[in-house]
């Protein structure tokens, strides 16, 4: 993996990161494509297939900091980075009403999430 501040280049079959790994940056697919996927005891389950323009990796952003699902490259494969530092910097230059409509967004993404995963902690 080849990889700047706000860059990361991967090769086919690299894997990004994996399922319960730290995780403090999401993605944004430049060029190539990328499998989301989980891995259990009975094989790996494909959750998504993604490609330029699609973002990934953003609950990290918002607070839950463990990585829900893996990523690997299926072709050669170009990230922009967006860091927690990045998108403070935005958010902090945004209007005040989008502020707090992204807050709530994702305040509730969080939510779903944990729903969805079955996590009883607040």
């Amino acid at each position: 993996m080849s990889q700047d501040k706000y860059r990361r280049v991967l090769a086919a079959g690299e894997v990004l990161f994996k399922e319960g790994d730290p995780g403090s940056e999401a993605f944004v697919v430049e060029s190539g494509s990328l499998a989301i996927y989980t891995q259990k005891p009975e094989g790996r389950t494909m959750l998504a297939s993604l490609g330029p323009d699609d973002i990934f990796g953003e609950m990290a952003l918002a607070g839950d900091k463990t990585r829900t699902a893996s990523a690997m490259a299926i072709e050669s494969t170009v990230l922009a980075v967006i860091t927690l530092d990045y998108l403070t910097d935005k958010l902090n230059q945004a209007d005040p009403m989008l502020r707090h409509l992204l807050r709530v967004t994702m305040a509730r993404s969080r939510d779903s999430l944990k729903l969805a995963r079955g996590d009883k902690r607040g």
